[in-house]
């Protein structure tokens, strides 16, 4: 991944509220400050992640996964590899590695965050500056992989009352209304 698709990237992005606002601002700074900013070995102030939230193909449901080491639900996601041609492929790779979902449609970036990574053996405490996707599956055939317990299909209506984290990305997908093979259009 080069530096400048990722400045594009997120130039191109659009805040939903306030919060948004700073994440992304914030985000910005980021950028501009370090070369490679997706590093996972860079901790000061910490680093880009990808994750993604995935619509099912026939109802209001996203995939979620019960990380292993956060022992939480959480969207598919994680860091940024070397070898991953832009950001978007980044999210997919996450997704595919961590519920087995391949062959998504893309929706466009959904949402950016800004959370705190707890210390593990060898980092520090650090910040993972989250841009988040949204894609819909092609099939709602899940799979536990990499870095998962469980994954399963959780209703938007369900996830909204979630974490704050998970809520948000899920009050904007719960405005959509999912239709096979006719995409999402706004609900009246």
């Amino acid at each position: 991944m080069k530096g400048p698709d990722l400045a594009d990237l997120v130039d191109a992005l659009s805040a939903h509220d306030a919060s948004e606002v700073r994440a992304i601002a914030r985000l910005k700074d980021l950028i501009a400050a370090v070369a490679e900013p997706w590093r996972r070995d860079r901790y000061e102030p910490g680093h880009v992640t990808a994750s993604a939230f995935v619509l099912h193909p026939e109802q209001a449901a996203i995939a979620l996964i019960l990380h292993s080491k956060l022992d939480a639900w959480l969207q598919p996601g994680g860091h940024v590899e070397p070898e991953d041609l832009s950001h978007e492929a980044a999210a997919r790779r996450e997704v595919a590695e961590e519920c087995g979902l391949r062959g998504l449609e893309t929706l466009g970036v959904l949402d950016v965050d800004i959370h705190t990574f707890p210390a593990r053996t060898g980092q520090p405490e650090h910040l993972h500056f989250d841009i988040r996707w949204a894609f819909r599956a092609a099939t709602d055939l899940l799979e536990v992989g990499d870095g998962a317990s469980a994954v399963r299909w959780v209703p938007l209506e369900e996830a909204a009352g979630m974490d704050e984290s998970i809520a948000r990305p899920a009050r904007k997908l719960r405005a959509l209304t999912v239709t096979p093979n006719a995409g999402y259009a706004e609900q009246p």
